[in-house]
């Protein structure tokens, strides 16, 4: 999974599940959950937890399942499950079946305890091995590439669309092009395409307002079974294309409505849904169905089509209006008033902060010459490019960090003492700062944040920044040089402006 990244037990207790949990998006943006046992039903009622909860019972929870974390909150000491999920669920239903009381899977919840392992079990997963990265950005690529093409229980088409827009839209990535990059080339393009028309193309359906509350209760419980693969098949047929319109994703993975007045844009839609979700044919499948793909069939499907929209299938062209955006960043609207020039330079920057060693707009250190230039050149390294120049980079910001201080603190006498000519040693002064943290700050924020980073250095990530002690075959991923990343803005983060002002 993670080279070198060792796991540690964590409290099942201290384990959240995730609110930003991909299969979860639709749910999240029509507020359907609040609470964290809110999460649990949800997870129950879709996602099969009951069968993992059943598996437990019977083989046990393998230690081999190592949950995927990152810490709760800025600061927080407890951690948020972001890959696991259903089995954090499952365990912490078998642990209070109470949490499903006055849902429909209660009485089967109920029926757990009385299993005859049941109580060897919940004294089992009490305590879960977890690996707990830096941030959420760290663990991308890997989720991508387990979720939307193994053969280990893949994400649903919407879902796997939603979390490509989530990751592009949290680390300010501008294309889908990019997103393939930055992912590490672990999808192809062409399929990170498909899921995300499939899912923008779902979120317009569900957002439209022609639906009665049966209908869009309908659509919700199906979210990640919607047919909208038939629509989208359609919508790349040149007939459609011709006589219709064009529907289509632009580079950013908006999705792009070309040559429909608005009004007629959304009749058509409207029906393409109906016809794909509610209206059945004679012989009792969907009117619009990929089973029905004759061409005759669909040849006449899309006259009727044109007629909503006021055009006849032998019309010589179709309406030149303005590109309308159907779901994505609405400020691309008036994009073909903008000059190249003008939407370039924002988004390089955006960029750029994700892409470096540190972020740019981070206090220098300018009391300390030569700490102030390694972290300008960390604001100039791209550490997609350069991982093993960024690590060794980041240690070195990191051990002078500590160092200095541990100097200005009145506590190199201390260390000294304690540690003797080990004193000045990395791992040394890492334990040491752990331990008197309180000595080198008054914030309790920053005592939280330096502790966690520390531990992470410590169990971790201490094999990843000692370069020299890797064996020949251990290539230095772009996910453990992340790590590294959120370690060592973290230090920034505590400690240079202090050092900026001495």
């Amino acid at each position: 999974m993670f080279i070198h990244q060792k796991a540690v037990e964590k409290s099942i207790r201290n384990i959240s599940l995730d609110i930003e949990n991909p299969r979860l998006i639709g749910f999240k943006k029509r507020d359907i959950f609040k609470t964290q046992a809110d999460l649990v039903r949800i997870l129950v009622g879709h996602y099969d937890v009951l069968d993992i909860c059943k598996s437990i019972l019977r083989n046990g929870f393998h230690p081999d399942e190592i949950l995927i974390t990152i810490p709760k909150g800025e600061f927080g000491l407890s951690s948020i499950v972001v890959e696991g999920n259903r089995r954090l669920c499952a365990c912490k239903v078998l642990m209070n079946p109470d949490l499903l009381k006055g849902s429909t899977s209660y009485a089967t919840a109920r029926k757990f305890k009385k299993d005859p392992n049941y109580d060897v079990i919940v004294k089992s997963i009490a305590r879960l091995n977890v690996v707990e990265l830096p941030s959420r950005m760290a663990a991308a690529s890997y989720l991508a590439s387990k979720h939307t093409k193994s053969p280990i229980k893949s994400w649903s088409v919407y879902t796997q669309g939603a979390y490509y827009m989530s990751i592009k839209n949290d680390a300010h990535i501008r294309t889908l092009s990019d997103l393939r990059e930055f992912l590490n080339g672990q999808v192809d393009l062409q399929g990170i395409k498909r899921v995300v028309l499939f899912y923008q193309m779902s979120e317009f359906i569900m957002n439209m307002p022609c639906w009665d509350e049966t209908e869009r209760q309908f659509l919700l419980d199906n979210i990640d079974s919607l047919k909208v693969e038939a629509i989208t098949r359609l919508l790349g047929k040149k007939e459609f294309r011709k006589t219709v319109g064009t529907i289509k994703l632009d580079e950013t993975g908006s999705l792009i409505a070309t040559g429909f007045k608005k009004s007629n844009l959304n009749a058509v839609i409207e029906k393409l849904a109906r016809d794909s979700h509610f209206a059945q044919s004679e012989n009792g499948d969907f009117v619009l169905s990929t089973r029905q793909e004759d061409t005759p069939r669909i040849l006449r499907y899309i006259e009727s089509l044109c007629s909503l929209c006021s055009l006849s299938p032998d019309s010589d062209g179709i309406p030149d209006d303005k590109d309308i955006v159907l779901v994505g960043d609405h400020s691309k609207k008036e994009k073909n008033n903008a000059t190249k020039s003008d939407a370039v330079p924002k988004v390089r920057k955006q960029r750029t902060i994700y892409n470096r060693l540190l972020d740019e707009n981070v206090i220098r250190p300018n009391s300390i010459p030569k700490l102030d230039e390694m972290v300008d050149e960390a604001c100039r390294t791209n550490i997609n490019a350069q991982k093993y120049s960024s690590v060794l980079l980041a240690r070195a910001i990191i051990e002078i960090t500590i160092k200095v201080i541990i100097k200005r603190n009145g506590l190199e006498s201390d260390i000294k003492r304690i540690h003797q000519n080990k004193a000045w040693d990395f791992d040394t002064m890492l334990k040491y700062t752990n331990e008197n943290i309180k000595k080198m700050s008054s914030d309790e924020s920053v005592h939280k944040a330096i502790k966690s980073a520390i531990t992470s250095l410590l169990t971790l990530s201490k094999d990843v920044m000692n370069l020299t002690n890797h064996n020949e075959i251990h290539a230095l991923t772009l996910q453990e040089a992340l790590h590294i990343k959120g370690i060592v803005q973290t230090f920034a983060n505590a400690f240079f402006e202090t050092l900026s002002t001495e």
